[in-house]
C-alpha cells in the first residue's frame, strides 16, 4: 500500500512551515517604525519621469501615505500603467501566503482616486485579485462610484467580480480584508470604529483561479478619471492570516466521465473522493462537506451535505478513498444543481482544519430534458427476459 500524507503536511516538509502561524493574524506591517526604506517591500513606481510623479511613499506618520509629489495633475484617460504606484511585501513569496486572508486599514482625502489591497499579483503580468476603494464624483459612472470593488486582472485584462454598493468617500478610515482559499475568493469592508461583520459581504467560486503570487498595495488616481486627479491614499496595520489549502481529486459516479445526472432521479448521487500522493481521503472532515453546481452557489444557492460517507478502494489502486452519497432531493430542493449543470463542486475541511476543494465534469441527460429512471416493472420484466435468455443457452 503507498503512503498517503494530506497536502498541509507535506508542505511542511517540504518548507519548514510552522503549523502554529495557520489561523493566526501574522502582521505585515504597521509602519510604527516610521522608517523611510520600507524594510521587507519593494516598491514600484510607475509614476516615475511623469509630470505628476514620482510617488512618494512617506511612513513618518506611523501610516504609509503612498502619493503623487508632482506639480501636475494626473490628465483624463491616463493609463495606469504611467500613475500607478504599488508596494509589495517580500515576505509573500513564501507559498504559505497564497492561501488566507490580508486586511488593512486604508484611506483616502482625494476624490478620482484608488486605495488597492492585493493578493495573488504578479505586476510582470499584471495578474492579482485587487480589492480597491474608488472616490469617484457622481457625474462619472454612477455603478462605480464611491464604492468598494472587487476586480481580477489576468494579463491585464480586469474583470469586475463584486461591485459592492458600499459608499466610500474621502476622508474616511476603513478596514478591508481580501481572501482567497484555493478558489474561494471573499471580501468584507467596514467602517473604523463599527463592528467587524461576522461574515464576508462577497463569496465567489472562481472556475479559473490564480493560483499564486504576492500581497501588495497600491494607490493610484481612480480608473477612467474624468477630471485631472492625482493618486494619494494611505495605509496601516497589514495583517495576514493563512490558512492551509488542498485539493481535491473528485469523481462524480466513478466510472463515468462526465458523469451523467438524471434531474428525475429519486436516489442518491454517488460522489467519491479519492487518496492521492498528496492527500489522504481518510483524513477529511465528512461533516463539514458540501456538494453542488458552483454556478448556482455564486448566485446563492445553499449546497448540500451528504447523506453519509463510506471508505472504499474506490479506483483500486489499494488506498481507501471516500464514498459520500448525496441526495437528489436535496440537491433539487436546494437549487444546486439544473438542467445548466456542467460541474459538481465539494468544498468543505480536513481533520485538522485545511481547506478543501474540487470539481469534476458533470452532464444532464439528455441535455434540457431529463428523463424519467426505468420504473419497477420495467426492471422486473428486464430481469425475467435475461434469466430467460440466459436458460436457453
Amino acid at each position: 500500500m503507498r503512503r498517503v500524507i494530506s497536502m498541509v503536511a507535506f508542505l511542511m516538509l517540504a518548507t519548514g512551515m510552522n503549523t502554529c502561524l495557520y489561523g493566526q493574524a501574522i502582521l505585515i506591517d504597521d509602519f510604527d517604525d516610521m522608517d523611510p526604506a520600507l524594510p521587507g517591500w519593494t516598491k514600484v513606481d510607475l509614476s516615475t519621469g511623469q509630470p505628476w510623479g514620482p510617488g512618494v511613499y512617506d511612513p513618518s506618520s506611523g501610516a504609509l501615505r503612498i502619493y503623487h509629489s508632482g506639480e501636475e495633475l494626473v490628465p483624463p484617460g491616463t493609463p495606469f500603467q504611467t500613475t500607478a504606484m504599488f508596494a509589495l511585501w517580500n515576505g509573500s513569496v513564501d507559498p504559505m501566503y497564497s492561501h488566507g486572508y490580508v486586511r488593512a486599514k486604508i484611506r483616502t482625502d482625494k476624490v478620482q482616486n484608488s486605495t488597492s489591497t492585493f493578493m495573488r499579483a504578479d505586476l510582470s503580468t499584471a495578474t492579482a485579485y485587487d480589492l480597491f476603494g474608488f472616490t469617484k464624483p457622481s457625474a462619472q459612472m454612477p455603478e462605480l462610484d464611491g464604492m468598494f470593488i472587487v476586480s481580477k486582472f489576468v494579463n491585464g485584462v480586469e474583470t469586475n467580480i463584486w461591485l459592492s454598493g458600499i459608499e466610500y468617500l474621502p476622508g474616511e478610515d476603513w478596514n478591508v480584508e481580501l481572501g482567497a482559499v484555493g478558489d474561494q475568493i471573499s471580501a468584507k469592508v467596514w467602517k473604523v470604529g463599527e463592528l467587524e461583520p461576522t461574515a464576508p459581504q462577497f463569496t465567489m467560486i472562481d472556475d479559473d483561479p490564480i493560483v499564486s503570487g504576492l500581497i501588495a498595495i497600491s494607490s493610484d488616481k481612480s480608473s477612467g478619471n474624468t477630471i485631472p486627479a492625482r493618486g494619494d491614499a494611505t495605509f496601516d496595520d497589514i495583517y495576514f492570516t493563512p490558512v492551509p489549502f488542498a485539493q481535491l481529486t473528485l469523481d462524480i459516479k466513478p466510472s463515468s466521465d462526465p458523469a451523467p445526472i438524471n434531474l428525475k432521479s429519486k436516489g442518491v448521487l454517488p460522489v467519491a473522493i479519492l487518496s492521492t500522493d498528496q492527500l489522504d481521503a481518510t483524513q477529511v472532515d465528512v461533516d463539514t462537506l458540501r456538494f453542488g453546481d458552483p454556478a448556482l452557489i455564486n448566485a446563492g444557492a445553499t449546497p448540500v451535505g451528504p447523506l453519509r460517507g463510506t471508505y472504499e478502494d474506490v479506483d483500486y489502486d489499494g488506498v481507501d478513498d471516500l464514498m459520500l452519497k448525496f441526495s437528489m432531493k436535496s440537491l433539487l430542493d436546494n437549487d444546486v444543481i439544473g438542467r445548466d449543470t456542467v460541474q459538481g463542486y465539494v468544498s468543505g475541511q480536513l481533520v485538522d482544519g485545511t481547506v478543501v476543494s474540487g470539481r469534476d465534469a458533470v452532464v444532464i441527460v439528455p441535455a434540457g430534458q431529463p428523463i424519467p429512471e426505468p420504473s419497477g416493472l420495467v426492471l422486473i420484466f428486464a430481469a425475467a427476459l435475461a434469466l430467460t435468455i440466459y436458460g436457453r443457452r
